[in-house]
């Protein structure tokens, strides 16, 4: 990690771009309601992708059990936002420019 960052700060001025363009950042999310038949708990998973190449991702059983497919949704969705703003505030400190 110490070397990705000093390299971050010594690229500092430059953007990257791939063909010409400002990266575009992505992020796909997916839960299965209930999959679990011991405890009934989701499994959540998450993806966030910079143009077709993945930067982060994680699956994970969820705390507490969903009444419905649609509040086990909502728990995945709420990861991948934490997920995708701390990524936002990273680029965003280093000045790296992007998309979404």
């Amino acid at each position: 990690m110490k070397h990705v960052l000093c390299y971050l700060k010594g690229t500092r001025g430059r953007q990257p771009t791939l063909g010409g363009k400002l990266p575009n950042i992505a992020a796909y999310m997916d839960t299965d309601w209930g999959s679990n038949c011991d405890d009934r708990h989701s499994i959540g998973a998450y993806i966030i992708k910079i143009d077709t190449g993945a930067v982060s991702w994680k699956s994970k059983k969820q705390s507490c059990v969903a009444l419905s497919s649609t509040e086990a949704e909502y728990m995945a969705l709420f990861q991948v936002a934490k997920e995708a703003m701390w990524m936002t505030d990273f680029f965003r400190s280093t000045g790296v420019q992007y998309t979404m």
